[in-house]
């Protein structure tokens, strides 16, 4: 029974596609043969925008494509690459993941090696007992140089909040999926307005 329970959990955690939770890496990936695209628009002060389209190439490696673009500067690409030692089964196995951010060393904050570990916790209220909570921390070097931690705490399975502090600041805020493979995010980070978009699909 405990081995039944286990497979149906780690089924429901393959399905996951969050590869970060904001912008700091988390230790799952994109899952094999999903693709995803994230959005961040900070639009107060200096306007700067983040984005990313990510592959799950194999069940342990991602590849994640993007570009920052800030005020009156041009954009510039980045690669991101993530492999997974162990993906997270609720209650039970925390998902290990080492990679890169960056790797072209093009961004604001530049190269970023990490580890990260995910736990995710399954919840037993009435309206968000199929969305476990998920908890991140990790150390990185570069931009992201010592600890990082991040949490997403379901309300509903359509809504969210999220807070986490990359190493270097501190972004929080809500998070609405209004469909399946949808997500709205409206955050603040640094008392400045960030909007957030993304999608996903599987191939």
């Amino acid at each position: 029974m405990r081995a039944l329970a286990l497979l149906l959990l780690a089924s429901v955690a393959a399905l996951a596609s969050a590869d970060r939770l904001i912008a700091a890496p988390s230790g799952r990936k994109v899952t094999q043969g999903t693709l995803k695209f994230d959005a961040v628009w900070e639009g107060d002060g200096e306007k700067c925008l983040q984005s990313y389209l990510a592959y799950g190439l194999t069940p342990s490696l991602e590849l994640a494509l993007g570009g920052e673009y800030v005020d009156q500067r041009n954009a510039l690409p980045t690669l991101d690459l993530v492999w997974t030692i162990t993906d997270p089964v609720v209650n039970y196995v925390p998902g290990l993941a080492i990679g890169v951010q960056d790797a072209f060393d093009n961004t604001f904050l530049g190269r970023r090696l990490y580890f990260a570990v995910s736990y995710d916790v399954g919840m037993t209220g009435r309206y968000n007992g199929d969305t476990p909570l998920q908890l991140t921390l990790g150390v990185g070097t570069g931009g992201h140089n010592g600890a990082f931690v991040g949490v997403s705490i379901p309300w509903t399975s359509q809504f969210r909040l999220l807070a986490e502090h990359d190493a270097t600041r501190i972004t929080a805020g809500a998070e609405i999926r209004p469909s399946e493979g949808l997500w709205l995010r409206m955050l603040a980070r640094d008392r400045r307005a960030v909007w957030g978009l993304g999608w996903s699909v599987r191939l």
